[in-house]
């Protein structure tokens, strides 16, 4: 009797539950899934967007992160996060022709080409990018250093000391001031092919022993330090040996704009300085090997006006004790006008060149850098044009006896390389 009455509460109860739900959802047919807070959703399918790779990238051999070298346009603006801006023209006739995208809040550049690839990727801002040991913008340059391990030393090739490469990520320029990582570009590098034109390699293998100095580099570079050379306390010292003149090989002096030539003296064993000029605004000064019967010595300078910022590439030689010019050409010219075409200030405007030797010729590219209000703005290629070198100047070789080089005509054969 106490079973069938439990039985019998349990229906009642189960009875009672319908009939106020049936009551609640509006007759028969409101149950619970017809209430009204529930008949209203809609549920869509998911976007079709693709995930979107976020900071910090990765910096590795052919790009940023999923940003690469030598992808398209369309593919690559099809990465950028909504939100971002359109393509961008950056264009001067002789310096630039790229598309830009900028992405990460105008920290990450990317510039297509001419050809319709991706040319370059600039990061500009830290935490945007790192290489896999977790170093990048804002990074110091011993960390740098002891993270990524060999520096690259540039195959017959000179630049400006700001840009460093290492072995591990040959295609990728740090940009260092002051002792710290400022930018970070991926690029191909400016290719070496020296030939001479005999068919056989240049100066490569010939006996120079230029290299056997390096043991008493210290002792070379208080020489550049002195007054004998240059202006104490000038941070643009650098030591750089060669063969120019003889097998036995000498160093290259720098000490701002002061150039020295040293070499071990027979007699003492220390070192010399046996001839020295000036050139004004002097950025860097290296020898190339351009497939003559010795290394030549190229230095690369700039002149400034409010209107003109040219950057001038000039050979030395070295007779008698004394330097000569013997062949320069201006290899880049930007005007205000041209600057103000392309967003950029003469004032923050900035060329790190680089240089490669080869047969008969100068390849001279870099980067260009500009800032807006101290924050960088623009790090971009510049297009690689080709020098031819003139092994006998229709210019007058003009003596440098503590003198400044003077500036020759432009190189009127000087043609743009693709980037």
């Amino acid at each position: 009797m106490r079973a069938v009455t439990h039985l019998a509460s349990m229906v009642l109860a189960a009875g009672l539950l319908v009939s106020c739900s049936s009551k609640e959802g509006g007759g028969g047919n409101g149950g619970l899934l017809e209430d009204a807070s529930f008949g209203r959703r809609v549920f869509r399918p998911p976007p079709l967007d693709p995930v979107r790779a976020v900071p910090p990238h990765n910096i590795h051999r052919n790009g940023v992160g999923p940003y690469e070298l030598a992808a398209s346009l369309q593919e690559t603006h099809a990465l950028l996060p909504s939100g971002s801006r359109g393509v961008e023209l950056f264009e001067a006739d002789g310096l630039f022709d790229y598309r830009l995208m900028r992405t990460e809040g105008d920290a990450l550049l990317v510039g297509v080409g001419r050809r319709g690839g991706v040319a370059f990727i600039s990061v500009l801002d830290p935490d945007i990018a790192r290489t896999e040991s977790g170093v990048g913008v804002g990074a110091g340059l011993q960390e740098l250093i002891g993270a990524l391990g060999a520096l690259k030393a540039p195959e017959n090739q000179g630049r400006d000391s700001r840009i460093i490469t290492f072995t591990a990520l040959p295609d990728t320029r740090f940009i260092v001031e002051k002792g710290k990582v400022v930018a970070a570009v991926v690029m191909p590098s400016i290719p070496t092919n020296v030939v001479a034109s005999d068919g056989e390699t240049g100066v490569a293998e010939t006996s120079c022993k230029a290299a056997e100095l390096d043991a008493r580099r210290g002792d070379f570079l208080a020489l550049a330090k002195s007054p004998k050379l240059g202006t104490a306390g000038s941070r643009a010292v650098s030591v750089h040996f060669a063969c120019p003149t003889s097998d036995r090989g000498g160093a290259l002096l720098r000490n701002g704009d002061s150039i020295g030539w040293a070499v071990l003296d027979g007699q003492s064993g220390e070192p010399r300085l046996v001839a020295s000029t000036s050139i004004p605004n002097l950025s860097f000064l290296d020898s190339l090997d351009t497939g003559a019967a010795r290394e030549e010595i190229y230095a690369v300078s700039e002149r400034r006006t409010v209107q003109l910022r040219e950057v001038v590439v000039t050979r030395l030689t070295l007779s008698g004790g004394r330097f000569s010019s013997t062949w320069n050409r201006v290899a880049f010219a930007l005007e205000a006008k041209t600057a103000s075409w392309i967003g950029a200030r003469m004032q923050t405007a900035d060329f790190l060149v680089e240089m490669t030797g080869r047969d008969g010729a100068v390849a001279v590219g870099g980067i260009y850098m500009e800032r807006k209000q101290g924050a960088l703005r623009h790090v971009v290629p510049v297009m690689q044009i080709e020098l031819p070198v003139a092994r006998k100047s229709a210019l007058p070789v003009q003596r440098l006896d503590g003198g400044s080089v003077s500036p020759g005509p432009r190189d009127a054969g000087a043609a743009p390389l693709n980037p």
